[in-house]
């Protein structure tokens, strides 16, 4: 993926395992989103093998966008259960997993041993979720009428206004 004049991700490259905590409350990037570019990259599990790599994915089945990353209460057992199984990750042979947190207690602040967590294998061919075609296309088609809008009588505006020295380059 090209990020900017020079500057390549290649997501073959990375060797670290991958962690995936996404959400089906997720209205900005659900699963689908979240997880429809891993058989892009490996179109297969063998392919994500021979690879060496390990992706570990964890829903949600609520928790809304923001809240995956900022909510304290919302994700905190998530968080907490990632975080203490990073040394699980690293002896993963190289696959896809679901990560499977138990918790018995339903207490968001338990600990180890209160809840458990597992890996769970999974297969790359198993990744499908339906696209929603249609509500994509009218943000698409919202995104342009603002976008023309915007460099029809914005842009020339703010052009004009800028001085040079304000200028700054972005890669």
């Amino acid at each position: 993926m090209r990020i900017c004049n020079g500057c390549v991700a290649d997501l073959k490259r990375i060797r670290n395992p991958i962690v995936i905590f996404a959400s089906h409350g997720d209205n900005i990037t659900p699963p689908h989103q979240a997880l429809n570019w891993i058989p892009a990259i490996y179109p297969t599990t063998a392919a994500l093998k021979a690879a060496g790599q390990r992706i570990v994915y964890l829903l949600n089945p609520h928790v809304g966008h923001l809240g995956i990353f900022v909510s304290a209460s919302v994700a905190r057992l998530e968080h907490r259960a990632i975080l203490e199984s990073l040394e699980d990750l690293e002896t993963l042979k190289p696959g896809l997993y679901e990560m499977q947190i138990s918790n018995p207690t339903n207490d968001p602040d338990c600990r180890r041993p209160q809840y458990t967590v597992a890996f769970e294998e999974r297969q790359v061919e198993e990744i499908h979720f339906e696209y929603p075609g249609e509500e994509f296309e009218k943000v698409r088609q919202a995104s342009e009428r603002n976008e023309h809008l915007y460099s029809t009588y914005v842009s020339p505006w703010m052009r004009a206004s800028a001085n040079p020295s304000a200028k700054t380059t972005r890669c």
